[in-house]
């Protein structure tokens, strides 16, 4: 038996460019997921614990704490959702990143190259919304 999809839809921002906050928020809800978006990393682990979101998306290179800590933590949570990475990094370190995450059990779904257009980001949070 197949699992029902979730009742709700809901995304995980974490960033430190308040620009693409901006653009990820208003193109995930206007997809229809539930947004919230930060640029710390503590509220962030903190609303993986408490909201539970269907996906998460996080930049590899912030200031705070690495993408790669951020990434480490929510295997720690076992956090069981789809994970977006968003990143300006070479394709050469991002699949390291994604290799080092599946090993740590997390399934990182899709990669989001910086910069990128409203239109791809677009495309890419409803291709997630298929089933797999």
């Amino acid at each position: 038996a197949g699992s029902a999809p979730p009742e709700r839809l809901s995304v995980l921002v974490i960033d430190d460019e308040p620009g693409i906050i901006r653009i990820i928020k208003l193109v995930a809800e206007g997809v229809g997921y539930s947004t919230i978006a930060t640029d710390d990393a503590t509220i962030f682990l903190g609303r993986v614990a408490d909201w539970k979101p269907t996906h998460v998306m996080l930049d590899l290179l912030m200031p705070a704490m690495s993408g790669v800590e951020l990434l480490g933590q929510l295997s720690a949570q076992t956090y069981a959702g789809k994970i977006v990475i968003s990143s300006g990094g070479d394709a050469e370190v991002l699949d390291t990143v994604r290799q080092q995450a599946r090993q740590h059990g997390l399934e990182i779904s899709a990669i989001l190259l910086k910069p990128f257009r409203a239109s791809d980001l677009k495309d890419l949070l409803e291709e997630l919304l298929l089933p797999d």
